[in-house]
């Protein structure tokens, strides 16, 4: 009877990347270890495997060891810049000077009459054009045809699967849409975990296009560009090469538009914001950079990290 030794070897291999390549990724930088805590072991060592068996052990080895910013792609696209360069961190205050400040500070109140007169907010909240709502994320909708008074009587229109293999720890794009569709008209537009940048019918929940994109994609938003030509219109959705010009009636990406249809110099994770003449997003750099909204060229760019008043963050959820 014949025997094949593949399983086997195959088991070996299995046991051999489990064990090793996490501790090749581990030993060049400890701050890892943090990161494989948040993602978890066994999603770490399932990344890991895939690793192995796409590129060879040795080759994972070598990669791991000598490039660990490649090495923790696997584990996550979005926190390098903070898991590699200890100076990238944003400052933390010491422990002491916090410990010696006193428990309150009292505070004098404003004079009503000195302080500056309010904006005149002329926001309607009938619209859910930017994932949240508007550019505050205030997440309310002055609509009224759904009351306290009939909400109960409400019934499922119809329900829509984008069809994303959550089982393919392949993908780039994690386990979560972290943000709410957005709704023009009668076309809604959603994100998948696995790239995908999806237009639906808002009445039938019928699919009209699909787009794939860099994962993860409108992880926490995206916005539409109002236009009296939908047929013209722009959504701008984030990515993790930066933030793409699609067409929000067909679903192209808008080549025309900053190079190839993209702008931003590195992972964007929430929706920009159109501000006059100039679309204003923010990259995990971390930084904030604006562009020409008709053309897509680079106004300024201002990094957030290195500042003396403290005030470095990651801009990785809410608004920008």
């Amino acid at each position: 009877m014949l025997r094949t030794r593949f399983p086997r070897r195959s088991l070996i291999l299995g046991i051999v990347a489990v064990l090793i390549v996490p501790a090749a990724i581990l030993a060049p930088r400890l701050e890892v270890i943090a990161k494989v805590r948040e993602v978890g072991v066994r999603k770490a060592m399932s990344k890991a495997w895939n690793r192995v068996r796409r590129q060879g052990l040795l080759a994972t080895v070598k990669g791991a060891i000598g490039t660990p910013t490649v090495a923790i792609s696997m584990l996550s696209s979005t926190l390098s810049y903070s898991l590699f360069d200890p100076r990238s961190i944003p400052p933390v205050e010491d422990s002491a000077v916090r410990n010696a400040m006193p428990e309150y500070i009292d505070i004098p109140g404003a004079e009503l009459t000195k302080l500056p007169a309010s904006s005149d907010d002329r926001r309607t909240f009938d619209t859910w054009y930017r994932s949240g709502g508007d550019d505050m994320s205030t997440k309310y909708s002055s609509l009224n045809q759904i009351s306290v008074q009939n909400v109960r009587y409400l019934e499922p229109a119809w329900n829509y699967t984008s069809g994303s293999d959550i089982g393919d720890s392949t993908k780039t794009g994690g386990l979560t849409v972290e943000t709410n569709p957005i709704v023009v008209g009668n076309r809604m537009f959603l994100s998948t975990i696995d790239g995908d940048l999806v237009s639906l019918d808002a009445e039938s929940g019928k699919e009209i296009w699909r787009l794939a994109l860099p994962a993860p994609v409108a992880r926490r938003g995206l916005v539409w560009e109002p236009n009296d030509d939908f047929a013209r219109s722009r959504l701008f959705v984030p990515s993790t090469k930066g933030v793409y010009a699609v067409n929000a009636a067909t679903g192209t990406v808008i080549k025309e538009f900053g190079s190839n249809g993209v702008v931003g110099s590195g992972t964007s994770l929430i929706a920009p914001l159109i501000v006059n003449d100039r679309l204003i997003i923010a990259t995990l750099a971390p930084a904030l950079e604006a562009y020409d909204l008709v053309s897509g060229v680079r106004i300024w760019s201002r990094s957030l990290l290195d500042r003396s008043d403290s005030l470095s963050t990651n801009l990785s959820g809410g608004a920008p």
